[in-house]
């Protein structure tokens, strides 16, 4: 069931019974303009149900995640409302992309790397270049996804285990060095905006990258 809150007055102002099925409503995003919002469900496949804000009411039928793709328990959305991504509950984690203005799947979900599992959590840039992902394990773990490539894979795993200084250092740079060359890429970022937000982030990842250096060497 879905609640709607008249936040003025902190008081119900009503309530949307989810189609049959779509059980366990765990993750939840609104669009930019505040026309639509989407639930993901707790189920397997997980699915996810567009609601019309404006009339309070289900927009078609809930759309089903790839096989493999359960329990959908984050979710995130464009500045653009474009695209939205759904992280599942699953090992690997998964990430299921989903075209808004057709409201369907795009392609097929994308794995984590080994070890990164159960989705718990999601955040994107102000820029919809990266998207970011906690997962539910112990020690937690973050999966940075470039969500500007179609279909992109993750682009950084959990940090390995520390040698030396050193080397943890020069690797980080090499890194460095090799986002900086695909962030000149024109067919993956047409625009100046982007490579300079590729470029960015690119940067902000090698200073994280020697702050764990320091921490973990």
């Amino acid at each position: 069931m879905i609640v709607k809150v008249d936040l003025n007055s902190f008081s119900i102002n009503g309530t949307l019974d989810a189609p049959t099925g779509a059980n366990k409503l765990v993750s939840a995003i609104i669009d930019p303009n505040d026309r639509y919002a989407y639930f993901g469900t707790e189920t397997s496949p997980g699915k996810i149900v567009k609601v019309d804000l404006n009339s309070f009411s289900i927009v078609g039928t809930p759309l089903d995640a790839p096989t493999g793709a359960n329990k959908l328990v984050s979710a995130i959305i464009d500045s653009n409302d474009v695209y939205a991504y759904f992280g599942a509950n699953t090992s690997p984690g998964k990430i299921v992309k989903v075209d808004l203005n057709s409201f369907s799947i795009v392609g097929t979900p994308l794995d984590a790397p080994t070890g990164a599992n159960k989705f718990w959590t999601g955040i994107i840039d102000s820029n919809d270049v990266y998207a970011y992902f906690g997962t539910n394990t112990s020690p937690g773990m973050i999966v940075k996804v470039d969500v500007s490539v179609p279909t992109s894979a993750p682009t950084s795993a959990p940090t390995p285990s520390c040698i030396s200084f050193r080397k943890c250092k020069r690797l980080a740079k090499s890194s460095l060095r090799v986002s900086k060359k695909s962030c000149r890429d024109r067919t993956v970022y047409p625009n100046r905006k982007s490579r300079r937000a590729c470029v960015k982030g690119a940067k902000l990842d090698y200073k994280n990258a020697k702050t764990q250096c320091r921490q973990i060497c």
